[in-house]
C-alpha cells in the first residue's frame, strides 16, 4: 500500500491531469477554480467531466479517479502500463 501511495504522489507532482486531458485533445473550460469538458469515456451533451487541479483528481458521471486511472480508461490499458505510459509523457516533457 505504502508503495502505490508513493508511486502516486511521485506521478501527481511531475504531471499534472490538466497536461494529460490536453495530450488527449480534451478541451478543458476554466470555470473558478475547477476545469470542465465533455467526458472522453461517454457521448456527453453538458460538461460532466470535471478536472479538480489542486487534488489533480477527476470525477464524472460515470466514474472518477486520479492519473493513473485516467490513462487506465482512455488507453483500455492495465495499471503497470499505464505507469509506463505516464512516465514516458514525464520523459517526454523533461528533454
Amino acid at each position: 500500500m505504502l508503495l502505490t501511495h508513493n508511486l502516486n504522489s511521485y506521478l501527481n507532482k511531475n504531471i499534472l491531469l490538466t497536461d494529460l486531458c490536453r495530450y488527449y485533445n480534451i478541451g478543458l473550460e476554466l470555470h473558478g477554480n475547477k476545469f470542465f469538458a465533455y467526458c472522453p469515456f461517454h457521448e456527453d451533451s453538458a460538461l460532466s467531466f470535471v478536472i479538480f487541479p489542486k487534488e489533480n483528481l477527476w470525477k464524472c458521471r460515470c466514474g472518477k479517479g486520479n492519473i493513473i486511472n485516467f490513462v487506465m480508461k482512455i488507453e483500455g490499458i492495465s495499471f503497470k502500463n499505464a505507469v509506463k505510459k505516464i512516465e514516458h509523457l514525464i520523459l517526454e516533457r523533461t528533454h
